[in-house]
């Protein structure tokens, strides 16, 4: 068979209950055009409402590659993620992340504040404190997705997914998961 034909020559994972992980960062960042070094200043030249605009797809792509394995069903992958990329589950994740004392270093509480205070098109499903909440943790996420990936992943995984590029064995095993934060009734 020839390399360019499909077989498991180009298999990505192996065989076919192999688990397949893909470092998301890298593979990204190799199709984007050269940039210059992020930093914490240079960063702040964007607003909050960019920053989060970022945030809101690195979310949504994360999500979705936590929940794509194991294999399942379609439809369930699209509830699962449908569920956790909504502004009322993001703002549960802002709740917890804030709650957590010394999780953030003082340079993220900041970001994550002046995402909460920025100001945007609220849909008008939703309470105004819960827009800021999930604004926040977006800006927050584009912030680190920019400046520091591995503490990206970090975030990620304290949440309760699985950091991007790393196997499923790494997950947060303590109990503070994502779907515990966003299934805790208040």
């Amino acid at each position: 068979m020839q390399d360019n034909e499909v077989g498991e020559e180009n298999n990505l994972g192996g065989d076919a209950d192999e688990e397949v992980h893909i470092d998301f960062t890298q593979n990204l960042r190799a199709l984007l055009p050269p940039q210059e070094e992020m930093t914490h200043t240079r960063i702040r030249q964007w607003s909050p409402i960019s920053l989060a605009f970022l945030g809101d797809c690195v979310w949504e792509l994360s999500v979705r590659q936590a929940f794509f394995f194991p294999r399942t069903h379609p439809q369930s992958y699209n509830e699962s993620v449908k569920q956790a990329v909504r502004a009322e589950s993001q703002a549960k994740c802002f709740d917890w992340v804030v709650s957590q004392e010394d999780f953030l270093s003082e340079q993220e509480m900041s970001i994550l504040m002046w995402g909460r205070n920025a100001s945007g098109n609220k849909p008008s499903r939703l309470k105004p404190a819960v827009y800021k909440k999930a604004t926040a943790i977006e800006c927050l996420v584009g912030y680190l997705y920019l400046l520091n990936p591995e503490r990206l992943n970090t975030l990620m995984k304290a949440l309760g997914y699985i950091p991007l590029g790393s196997s499923q064995d790494d997950a947060c095993s303590d109990g503070n998961t994502l779907a515990s934060i966003i299934n805790d009734k208040d």
